[in-house]
């Protein structure tokens, strides 16, 4: 065989191989395509599960501050209501929030 014949068989072998390689790449296009695929669903599960997590922590946080926040306003109200009483003060009723709000709008025009 000559060194023509043999690279006339080469080209030849290279032609009628080209489907198969094209097949090859169109099989790893997938594989690739549906990896990617199922990370993007992997990784939008994550970031919901950590986003639903850290809401309920934060939602914990919140409801243990207001719940400690009520417990120090209780104290703060019977360590004043002790000193008037010590004092011979007579007790106060408590100002509704509402109520003073308005009465400070009453009071600067706003």
């Amino acid at each position: 065989m000559t060194m023509a014949e043999e690279f006339r068989s080469l080209t030849q072998d290279i032609a009628a191989s080209f489907d198969v390689r094209k097949g090859e790449v169109e099989s790893i296009r997938q594989q690739v395509s549906g990896m990617i695929g199922d990370f993007r669903k992997t990784r939008l599960h994550d970031i919901k599960t950590y986003n639903k997590e850290k809401r309920r922590e934060v939602s914990d946080l919140l409801n243990s501050f207001n719940k400690e926040r009520g417990d120090m306003a209780s104290a703060w109200a019977d360590l004043v209501s002790s000193m008037r009483s010590k004092r011979g003060i007579k007790a106060q009723r408590p100002v509704k929030k509402e109520a003073h709000r308005q009465k400070k709008r009453a009071e600067t025009g706003a």
